[in-house]
């Protein structure tokens, strides 16, 4: 999964919640450089085999939210500039030691955030509403605006 959306500069959000990540053990640079990437949704990450998030969100400008609410990090080992971000973000976390990992990853790239658990969720800490996005959005300015489609590859049956 190393660079899967290295570069995606038309992404703002993305729910990877569905996605089966338990064998994996390289997320490095996976979104790096995804400058207008907004939310994420990884809860149902499975990290447990996880040993690199090298640059995962660095240069990830925009992003202010992240939910990890079920990912773990005891076999990381390498982790230089997870973040490198200019973003005050959101984090929820599985438990207070994945807070507390999380935390120092963010203090060591001198970026700004609030990380909360699931288990202050369930007694009441909120989320930005603005920061709940879950699905795929292409701007409108990437969209292309002279895209035709040839008279015979429309469908007889299709209604405009």
């Amino acid at each position: 999964m190393g660079a899967m959306f290295y570069e995606c500069s038309s992404l703002t959000s993305l729910d990877l919640s569905n996605f089966n990540t338990s064998q994996v053990t390289n997320m490095s640079y996976m979104f790096k450089d995804s400058g207008n990437l907004i939310s994420l949704n990884l809860s149902n990450f499975d990290t447990s085999q996880v040993t690199n998030v090298s640059y995962m969100f660095h240069n990830c400008t925009k992003l202010t939210s992240i939910d990890f609410s079920q990912a773990t990090f005891e076999k990381v080992t390498s982790f230089d500039y997870m973040f490198g971000i200019n973003a005050n973000i959101y984090i929820v976390a599985k438990d207070d030691t994945a807070r507390n990992w999380l935390q120092t990853r963010l203090d060591e790239n001198q970026s700004l955030g609030t990380i909360v658990t699931v288990a202050e969720l369930e007694l009441g800490a909120s989320v930005p509403e603005d920061e709940t996005a879950s699905n795929t959005t292409v701007p409108d300015d990437e969209i292309a605006s002279d895209t035709t489609v040839p008279d015979d590859e429309i469908a007889s049956d299709t209604t405009v």
